[in-house]
Protein backbone atom coordinates (compact mmCIF):
# COMPACT_ATOMS: atom_id res chain seq x y z
CA UNK A 1 0.00 0.00 0.00
CA UNK A 2 2.47 2.26 -0.88
CA UNK A 3 1.65 3.89 -3.79
CA UNK A 4 -2.32 4.03 -2.30
CA UNK A 5 -3.80 7.72 -2.52
CA UNK A 6 -5.26 8.78 1.06
CA UNK A 7 -9.19 9.83 0.08
CA UNK A 8 -10.76 13.35 0.88
CA UNK A 9 -10.90 13.66 4.65
CA UNK A 10 -8.60 11.25 5.96
CA UNK A 11 -5.48 12.73 7.78
CA UNK A 12 -2.52 13.65 5.57
CA UNK A 13 -4.86 13.95 2.21
CA UNK A 14 -4.74 17.28 0.04
CA UNK A 15 -8.39 19.29 0.99
CA UNK A 16 -10.18 19.33 -2.36
CA UNK A 17 -10.93 22.62 -3.74
CA UNK A 18 -14.37 23.26 -2.06
CA UNK A 19 -12.40 23.14 1.35
CA UNK A 20 -9.93 25.55 -0.19
CA UNK A 21 -12.25 28.35 -1.15
CA UNK A 22 -14.16 28.25 2.13
CA UNK A 23 -10.67 28.44 3.83
CA UNK A 24 -10.08 31.57 1.88
CA UNK A 25 -13.39 33.24 3.19
CA UNK A 26 -12.74 32.24 6.86
CA UNK A 27 -9.67 33.78 6.52
CA UNK A 28 -10.17 37.12 4.83
CA UNK A 29 -13.05 37.49 7.58
CA UNK A 30 -10.73 36.89 10.24
CA UNK A 31 -8.27 39.49 9.33
CA UNK A 32 -10.79 41.72 8.45
CA UNK A 33 -11.69 41.06 12.03
CA UNK A 34 -7.90 41.78 13.44
CA UNK A 35 -7.98 45.03 11.44
CA UNK A 36 -11.58 46.34 13.05
CA UNK A 37 -10.12 44.90 16.70
CA UNK A 38 -6.89 46.75 15.63
CA UNK A 39 -8.70 49.85 15.18
CA UNK A 40 -10.97 49.68 18.32
CA UNK A 41 -7.87 49.07 20.60
CA UNK A 42 -6.05 52.30 19.07
CA UNK A 43 -9.25 54.58 19.15
CA UNK A 44 -9.94 53.36 23.24
CA UNK A 45 -6.39 54.08 23.66
CA UNK A 46 -6.96 57.54 22.51
CA UNK A 47 -9.88 58.18 24.41
CA UNK A 48 -8.47 56.63 27.56
CA UNK A 49 -5.67 59.69 27.19
CA UNK A 50 -7.82 62.30 26.16
CA UNK A 51 -10.25 61.32 29.27
CA UNK A 52 -7.19 61.46 31.50
CA UNK A 53 -5.80 64.92 30.32
CA UNK A 54 -9.29 66.17 30.51
CA UNK A 55 -9.81 64.96 34.26
CA UNK A 56 -6.28 66.22 35.66
CA UNK A 57 -7.21 69.71 34.01
CA UNK A 58 -11.09 69.59 35.91
CA UNK A 59 -9.05 68.50 38.95
CA UNK A 60 -6.96 71.19 38.92
CA UNK A 61 -9.41 73.85 37.90
CA UNK A 62 -11.69 72.95 40.80
CA UNK A 63 -8.68 72.83 43.27
CA UNK A 64 -7.43 76.02 41.74
CA UNK A 65 -10.77 77.47 42.16
CA UNK A 66 -10.88 76.29 45.99
CA UNK A 67 -7.62 77.65 46.85
CA UNK A 68 -8.70 81.21 49.42
CA UNK A 69 -7.71 84.53 47.81
CA UNK A 70 -4.65 85.85 47.39
CA UNK A 71 -2.62 86.75 50.77
CA UNK A 72 -3.02 90.48 50.01
CA UNK A 73 -7.10 90.24 50.23
CA UNK A 74 -6.71 87.72 53.35
CA UNK A 75 -7.93 89.32 56.38
CA UNK A 76 -6.19 89.58 59.59
CA UNK A 77 -9.39 87.85 61.52
CA UNK A 78 -9.23 84.53 59.55
CA UNK A 79 -6.53 83.11 61.29
CA UNK A 80 -4.50 81.54 58.57
CA UNK A 81 -1.02 82.77 57.60
CA UNK A 82 0.37 83.16 55.03
CA UNK A 83 3.17 80.39 55.68
CA UNK A 84 -0.08 78.27 55.66
CA UNK A 85 -1.26 79.44 52.12
CA UNK A 86 2.07 78.35 51.10
CA UNK A 87 1.68 74.97 52.90
CA UNK A 88 -1.67 74.43 50.86
CA UNK A 89 -0.28 75.25 47.53
CA UNK A 90 2.82 73.19 47.93
CA UNK A 91 0.30 69.98 48.79
CA UNK A 92 -1.69 70.88 45.48
CA UNK A 93 1.06 70.85 43.71
CA UNK A 94 2.24 67.87 44.82
CA UNK A 95 -1.21 66.28 44.41
CA UNK A 96 -1.19 67.30 40.60
CA UNK A 97 2.16 65.80 40.08
CA UNK A 98 0.89 62.37 41.23
CA UNK A 99 -2.11 62.81 39.32
CA UNK A 100 -0.68 63.58 36.26
CA UNK A 101 1.93 60.39 37.05
CA UNK A 102 -1.13 58.09 37.90
CA UNK A 103 -2.52 59.46 34.68
CA UNK A 104 0.37 58.71 32.23
CA UNK A 105 0.65 55.12 33.42
CA UNK A 106 -3.23 54.48 32.54
CA UNK A 107 -2.06 53.14 28.94
CA UNK A 108 0.57 50.71 30.76
CA UNK A 109 -2.87 49.71 33.14
CA UNK A 110 -4.94 48.64 30.41
CA UNK A 111 -2.31 46.88 28.54
CA UNK A 112 -1.77 44.47 31.68
CA UNK A 113 -5.48 44.37 31.87
CA UNK A 114 -6.04 43.03 28.43
CA UNK A 115 -3.29 40.88 28.77
CA UNK A 116 -5.29 39.52 32.25
CA UNK A 117 -8.48 38.89 30.03
CA UNK A 118 -6.48 37.36 27.24
CA UNK A 119 -5.33 34.21 29.73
Amino acid sequence: MAGASLAPGEAGATPNRRQRKAAAPAQDEAEELERELADLDRRTLEHIRGTATRLVTASVSRLAALLPPAPHEVSLASGTSIADDQEQLEKLKILKSKMEANVSDLPMVVEKMKDSIAR
